[in-house]
């Protein structure tokens, strides 16, 4: 059992600005619902994203090693997280070609995972375990599409490890709104929005964490931001992985049932 003494000095564990250990114990101790991002939090990404959207630039006629192609992939870059509709209209700037883009993404992304696979990143599924164990509900959310999403949740057998998997439609907003949040918190009945704990890899998961009010934005480093990016964009709490959500699950966290 780690003791919050043994967090204090963690050394992977980086405290925003408006955050203490004592309200840290207490949000987590409170908790109802974690609300974690898929793609670079739960789920290994391994690049996997950048190379669709690489591919579909290629494919939109933005020829690699131009200036347009690298403005374009920094733009994905620093939008990571956030509905791939969204960025593709902010590329684009045209309907049509945002959408025919958004297909093109899709289908390149879709591929990749039948050729290499869906992984989780390690302490994906004990998280889940140490979550349940505590009655505390587990929502996935993602800037792709439901297709996408049902695929990486079922190739991962995570199917009946959640409570609601939730993704931007054109009635729910995707990242940085807090759409998908306030809908997995309806979905599994919690109470209050500050007993959600938000988890994700990028600035716009901590965005949307904060624009819902949530207990506690934690980033962590698995994936696409840097702990700067994270801090920045209002961070309570960045870890090096879930791995370490799970750690203070342990330390804090309700007893188990």
């Amino acid at each position: 059992m780690v003791t919050p003494s043994e967090v204090r000095s963690y050394p992977k564990m980086i405290f925003g600005n408006d955050i203490n250990l004592r309200t840290l114990e207490e949000r987590i101790f409170e908790a109802e619902l974690v609300v974690s991002d898929m793609a670079g939090t739960t789920i290994c990404d391994g690049g996997l994203v950048l190379g669709a959207f690489r591919n579909t630039a290629v494919e939109m006629g933005i020829p690699t090693g131009s200036e347009a192609f690298d403005s374009t992939m920094q733009q994905v870059r620093d939008t990571m997280g956030q509905s791939k509709i969204i960025v593709f209209r902010q590329i684009f700037n045209d309907e049509s070609l945002a959408l025919l883009a958004n297909n093109k993404f899709e289908d390149n992304y879709k591929q990749m995972i039948a050729e290499k696979g869906a992984k989780e990143v390690p302490g994906a599924s004990e998280l889940f375990s140490t979550l349940r164990a505590r009655l505390i509900k587990i929502a996935l959310t993602t800037g792709f599409d439901k297709s996408i999403q049902d695929l990486l949740i079922d190739g991962l057998g995570w199917t009946n490890k959640i409570d609601a998997a939730i993704c931007p439609t054109q009635e729910v907003k995707g990242r940085p709104e807090p759409d998908m949040i306030e809908l997995a918190m309806k979905t599994t009945g919690v109470s209050s929005s500050q007993n959600i704990l938000v988890v994700g890899d990028t600035a716009s998961d901590i965005k949307s964490g904060r624009a819902a009010g949530v207990g506690l934005t934690i980033g962590v480093l698995s994936g696409a931001h840097s702990s700067g990016d994270l801090l920045s964009a209002g961070a309570d709490l960045v870890l090096e992985s879930i791995l370490e959500l799970t750690t203070l699950i342990y330390a804090f966290g309700r007893p188990i049932n």
